[in-house]
């Protein structure tokens, strides 16, 4: 644990935060009976620490800035999408690979195939009654809430000062394709005992690198 937010926060902090205030309204939520005993807080609160002293280096020097007033980050309008994170946002259509370029001329397209995958992972998902299962329940949540981020449904307007840091809410879309590819993979899944399997993987692989 203490290893990969680590790199995350050296890699970027404000992505890292994101992911934290989503894991704790979805998978710490799902699991409380699991999660809140007093050994797995007890791991928690020491990872943490741990987390923090490895990053100081880090983080140190920003609060040093903010306490002084010299985080230039928090000077009202001087990053782009600062104030105005929703104009930083895609419509569900720029998802797909029929519409042309993105404005901030970034295509964020998700392929043909992996959106075939996805469809086919929810409808095994529902197929063999996978959504009661507490794991499925946290992607399908996990999935979903990143997805409406990056869009204007999600009110951008309302979040405070220290989260618009983000910038472009688009960035999220990385947490959109981390699902997706667990519902590509279940998709996959129920292939694996087939004759032809290793033919779709010889295919999907061709198509991937094409």
């Amino acid at each position: 644990m203490f290893g990969g937010y680590t790199l995350a926060i050296y890699s970027h902090l404000a992505m890292t935060v994101y992911f934290t205030l989503m894991i704790l309204v979805t998978f710490f939520v799902i699991y409380f009976k699991e999660i809140v005993t007093k050994k797995n807080i007890l791991y928690l609160i020491l990872a943490s620490i741990l987390i923090l002293l490895l990053t100081v280096a880090f983080w140190g020097p920003l609060l040093e800035f903010k306490i002084c007033g010299e985080y230039r980050i928090f000077v009202p309008y001087l990053l782009p999408g600062k104030g105005a994170l929703k104009y930083s946002t895609l419509r569900f259509d720029e998802l797909l690979p029929f519409t042309s370029m993105h404005a901030n001329h970034l295509v964020f397209h998700l392929q043909i195939f992996v959106i075939i995958l996805f469809f086919g992972g929810i409808f095994f998902l529902f197929k063999k009654k996978l959504w009661k299962e507490k794991i499925w329940i946290f992607l399908i949540i996990f999935t979903m809430l990143s997805l409406i981020m990056i869009t204007p449904i999600f009110p951008w307007q309302y979040t405070p000062s220290i989260l618009q840091t983000l910038q472009f809410p688009w960035r999220l879309a990385l947490y959109t394709a981390f699902g997706a590819c667990a519902f590509c993979g279940l998709c996959i899944k129920q292939f694996e005992n087939k004759k032809y399997f290793n033919i779709i993987c010889f295919l999907l692989v061709r198509i991937i690198f094409i």
